[in-house]
């Protein structure tokens, strides 16, 4: 699919950190929806520079701009990488 709409399910989101995150002790994607609210998505290690996440069907619940933080822990500190952006669309657009 080139694009993605509101609803859709299981749509895997990578975030590549540009670097190794294979000792990091927490990894998750900041997400801000249109609305400007912020939530929190649980990340799993991808390859030795990725964080995935694979959309539920609660997750695309508005039509607009997303943006997307990679946010990684490890014993020496805490990082959030750059800001991605995602359109997500309404059905039948």
């Amino acid at each position: 699919m080139s694009k993605t709409y509101t609803g859709d399910t299981g749509t895997q989101i990578f975030l590549d950190c540009g670097e190794d995150i294979t000792n990091a002790t927490a990894l998750s994607i900041k997400v801000q929806k249109p609305d400007n609210s912020i939530v929190t998505w649980p990340g799993e290690l991808s390859g030795i520079t990725s964080i995935l996440y694979t959309t539920t069907d609660s997750d695309f619940d508005q039509e607009g701009i997303w943006k997307l933080q990679a946010y990684v822990e490890t014993l020496d500190g805490a990082w959030t990488g750059a800001v991605t952006v995602l359109n997500i669309y309404s059905a039948f657009t």
